[in-house]
């Protein structure tokens, strides 16, 4: 005697498609979630390096901005630039 008749195999089927569609929407959420991760990461490495002046190679032309060396800063908005130092230009003094 048969009580269940067409839909036997319905129940078993459900759950299988369910934990498929749980595990591959957990892999998507994490996908999307590394990809923001690293996004972010690159974009702040890359404002870091901007701001402080560095760069990923040696650059050909005029030295970095703030002094001519790695990691200077240039002058704040508002301030007036520093002279260029050279033989005919000592250093200002730091008194």
């Amino acid at each position: 005697m048969n009580r269940y008749g067409e839909f036997a195999g319905l129940g078993v089927g459900l759950v299988i498609l369910m934990i498929v569609l749980y595990v591959g929407f957990l892999a998507l959420l994490i996908w999307v979630g590394y990809l923001i991760q690293r996004t972010a990461v690159k974009n702040g490495m890359l404002r870091a390096m901007q701001e402080s002046g560095m760069t990923f190679a040696p650059r050909p032309g005029p030295p970095y901005p703030g002094g001519g060396y790695p990691g200077g800063q240039p002058p704040h908005p508002g301030q007036p630039p520093a002279p260029p130092q050279g033989p005919g230009n000592p250093p200002p003094s730091t008194d």
